[in-house]
């Protein structure tokens, strides 16, 4: 559950005011209502909030109605609301996002636990923003590890009929399929999947240093912000630390430490953020819950989860769908070959 930010004994950031003017149109009896200077956030997740504490920051990218806003100790977020809440989240109303491609990169913004102020006049506040902060938990029941393999192939075969596989998507196609795979028309599935079989085969032995190995050939593979084989190696371990913590796949912490070593300084500065949030069970909500609903969930609710999953970005959601399906079912084999 979130929590509210108590405004008492906070610093107010210089122009984050909320209001909201009326203007008076030339024509008489006709008003015009100006969009508030400071749309309140609807949500700022725990490791975000932690960052923005520090008076100053500057824009490190703006790219599809999204600013990467880079602090002292990493970077957070400010994204539309239909994006989903996560860790580095801070959710805004889409229309407040418009024009942030006119904020130049490196260009200063101010910041306190009250809010955020840009240079082109946008300011968000946060004052009463609930904190996203998951325990990682799953709510429902865990079900059987047979229940959670037809679950795997259920959300294996949607992904496949309804995701966007230009990235590492056919990867679904090629490995666990059960049947001969169709030759794979993506060059980064092509050049991913002998290192993805060598990854997994080292995950399911628990062996940290083929792990990292494996992970040196991948991350940084395909292009982007958070280039397609990022996005799974995200879903893997987001997979394997919420997994583990409900009682699958048992002590998995030195594999994902080791996958999480071999992506440091391998790829671009979001997309490692990223991947670091995910070794410690942490991403997107869409992500986490299809994870659960994998686990715990009945097929229309994995089919839903999955659904909303892969409308992440472009091709992120599918790519990060692909490594929550291989990362649970390489988690899970052990126990599905002695049950």
């Amino acid at each position: 559950m979130g929590r509210e930010i108590n405004r008492a004994n906070k610093k107010t950031v210089d122009r984050i005011i909320a209001t909201e003017a009326t203007l008076v149109d030339m024509k008489p009896a006709r008003k015009v209502v100006a969009r508030p200077l400071s749309p309140a956030a609807f949500s700022i997740g725990r490791q975000a909030y932690e960052r923005i504490q520090k008076s100053h920051g500057s824009i490190h990218s703006c790219y599809r109605g999204a600013i990467n806003v880079q602090t002292e100790t990493g970077l957070v977020c400010v994204v539309p609301r239909e994006a989903g809440r996560g860790p580095l989240n801070i959710n805004i109303d889409a229309g407040a996002l418009t024009g942030a491609g006119n904020l130049a990169s490196g260009s200063p913004v101010a910041m306190s636990a009250q809010g955020l102020a840009f240079q082109n006049g946008l300011c968000v506040s946060l004052s009463n923003v609930e904190v996203y902060e998951p325990t990682g938990r799953f709510e429902g029941a865990l079900l059987r590890p047979r229940a959670i393999e037809r679950n795997i192939t259920l959300a294996r075969r949607t992904a496949l009929l309804m995701g966007h596989l230009e990235g590492v998507g056919e990867l679904l196609e090629a490995i666990g399929g059960g049947r001969e795979a169709a030759p794979l028309r993506s060059p980064f599935s092509l050049a991913a999947l002998p290192h993805v079989k060598s990854l997994l085969r080292a995950i399911r032995a628990r062996n940290v240093v083929a792990a990292e190995e494996a992970t040196k050939e991948l991350v940084g593979l395909g292009i982007g912000l958070t280039p397609s084989a990022d996005d799974m190696l995200s879903g893997i371990m987001v997979s394997l630390v919420l997994g583990s913590l409900n009682g699958i796949g048992g002590d998995i912490g030195g594999v994902v430490s080791g996958i999480g070593r071999a992506c440091r300084g391998r790829t671009s500065a979001l997309s490692q953020e990223f991947l670091f949030q995910a070794a410690s069970g942490r991403a997107n909500e869409r992500v986490t819950c299809l994870v659960e609903r994998i686990c715990t969930g009945g097929a229309g609710e994995v089919r839903d989860a999955v659904l909303d999953a892969v409308k992440i970005g472009e091709t992120s959601g599918t790519d990060m769908v692909v490594g929550v399906i291989l990362g649970v079912k390489a988690a899970l084999e052990p126990e599905v070959a002695g049950a």
